[in-house]
C-alpha cells in the first residue's frame, strides 16, 4: 500500500521550542482561552507550516523560526480578529501569519548587516 504524504506538513513540527520570553507571551493567555487557542493553534498549523515553507524558500530563514513565528501569530491574532462582512478568518490568519514571517525576516536582516558593520 502507498502511503500519500501531504506537501505542507513537517514530521517535527511539533518539536519547535519557543524562547523564554515567547513562553511568558502565550501564558499570558487567561486559562478559560488557554484550550480554545490551542485548538486554534492545531487548527491553523497546515496554514502555518505551508506559508513557513514557501517563505523558507524564497527568503532562506531557517524553516523552524518561521513556523515559531507563525504559531505566536495566531496566538496573537485570535483576540484580534474582528468578524466583518469584507475579510473571513482564513485571509485573516493568512495575511497576520505572513506579516509575523515578514517581520523576523526583516529582524534577521537587520541582526547581519549590523554583525556585518562591527566586524
Amino acid at each position: 500500500m502507498i502511503q500519500l504524504v501531504n506537501p505542507y506538513t513537517c514530521k517535527d513540527y511539533n518539536k519547535v521550542s519557543f524562547s523564554p520570553e515567547q513562553e511568558e507571551a502565550i501564558c499570558g493567555i487567561s486559562a478559560k482561552d488557554s484550550i480554545s487557542k490551542l485548538e486554534l493553534v492545531k487548527t491553523c498549523m497546515d496554514i502555518v507550516i505551508k506559508l513557513a515553507k514557501w517563505y523558507s524558500t524564497e527568503s532562506g530563514i531557517p524553516f523552524d523560526q518561521l513556523v515559531q513565528a507563525g504559531v505566536l501569530a495566531v496566538v496573537r491574532s485570535a483576540g484580534n480578529f474582528c468578524n466583518s462582512e469584507e475579510s473571513n478568518f482564513n485571509d485573516y490568519i493568512s495575511q497576520e501569519i505572513m506579516k509575523a514571517m515578514i517581520n523576523l525576516s526583516k529582524s534577521e536582516k537587520n541582526r547581519v548587516d549590523n554583525y556585518e558593520k562591527n566586524c
